[in-house]
């Protein structure tokens, strides 16, 4: 009983020196600590290209490698700097970086993101003659690079706007500028047209060639109630009928649809007169609305006054001819004037009504 009493006291003095060196649960061995520790990571990226880093802790240097052309790494002790180039697709890409130290290794993740780009809303606009400053919202992740052809057109860009300026026009006539713009590679433009209506609505000569000479007739271009009409003035049955027609304001642009109703006969004849448009082949567009012809008006020194050439396209063909054509049960179609190659020029407001030929 004596010697069991011993042996109890003998345990109780050298369980704390026991605990202290292998008894203990909480003890980590140093060999099993990994080589290399990330303290922090920078490696999220924008489309736009900029350098991120890492910094790492090792016992010995550490090496950097990374998979994909897109991206560089280099070391200075103990921070990893990584350089990713501009994205300028819209997916989003990773890449990895290897990271070693003796022995050791780890694998972290690259990723950046895909571009974010936007359109203008438009890509035409009507400029007074009084000048004016707009401002256009485009969202867009790369530097976006502005320019314009025209001295009296300038562009600028703030924050996610394209502001553009545009200097009074002293003149009556139409002047257009091109503003285009660059983001990573993405285009577009905006065309900006200078004039007053005043100057676009009145008198026009609508002119072209007919079985190889000039000829031509006149017309009234008419806008009531925001809608744009063609008045003729001929002494056939459709004189003084006005035809609907579009008017592109921004690009300053007449637009004739192919099958356009003219004048419908209520004498019992039932005659019907349209518009229609001609392929180069000679074909009418008849029933095709979607068949489109348009003249951009810009100022022509040659007439002194405004012009626009009438083109188009139905399917691969370019259409180039102008018809006023009749339908008839009892006399079947005839055709009033067909024209090829056909243009319009400005005679006035109503007080100019000399044709400049």
């Amino acid at each position: 009983m004596k010697g069991k009493n011993i042996l109890s006291a003998l345990l109780l003095l050298l369980c704390p020196l026991l605990v202290s060196t292998s008894c203990s649960d909480d003890e980590q061995d140093e060999s099993q600590a990994p080589a290399i520790t990330i303290v922090s990571s920078d490696l999220l990226f924008d489309p736009q290209g900029r350098t991120g880093s890492v910094q790492v802790q090792t016992a010995t240097p550490v090496t950097a490698e990374v998979s994909a052309s897109w991206a560089t790494a280099t070391v200075e002790g103990s921070v990893v700097s990584v350089t990713v180039s501009d994205n300028t697709d819209f997916e989003g890409r990773t890449a990895l970086l290897t990271l070693r130290a003796g022995d050791a290794q780890r694998v972290l993740p690259i990723q950046q993101r895909g571009i974010a780009l936007g359109t203008l809303s438009q890509t035409s606009y009507h400029a007074s003659n009084r000048g004016e400053t707009k401002a256009f919202y485009i969202r867009h992740d790369l530097p976006l690079q502005v320019s314009t052809d025209e001295d009296w057109l300038q562009a600028r860009v703030e924050g996610d706007s394209i502001i553009i300026q545009v200097a009074p026009n002293d003149d009556w006539f139409v002047r257009r500028g091109v503003l285009s713009y660059d983001c990573g590679g993405y285009t577009g433009e905006l065309v900006v047209t200078q004039y007053e209506m005043s100057n676009i609505l009145g008198e026009y000569y609508f002119g072209g060639n007919m079985s190889g000479a000039g000829t031509g007739f006149r017309f009234r271009l008419m806008q009531e109630d925001n809608k744009f009409y063609m008045k003729f003035f001929t002494v056939e049955t459709w004189a003084n009928d006005l035809s609907p027609v579009d008017f592109d304001e921004g690009r300053c642009a007449l637009i004739i649809h192919s099958s356009t109703p003219i004048h419908q006969e209520s004498n019992g004849r039932y005659d019907a007169f349209y518009l229609y448009s001609r392929d180069a082949d000679g074909a009418t567009m008849a029933g095709s609305t979607s068949a489109t012809v348009a003249a951009e008006l810009y100022y022509n020194p040659v007439w002194g006054t405004s012009f626009g050439s009438f083109e188009g396209t139905w399917g691969n063909k370019p259409l180039t001819g102008f018809i006023i054509r009749s339908t008839s049960p009892f006399v079947g179609t005839t055709t009033y004037i067909q024209l090829e190659d056909p243009y319009i020029v400005w005679l006035g407001n109503g007080q100019n009504t000399t044709l400049p030929l």
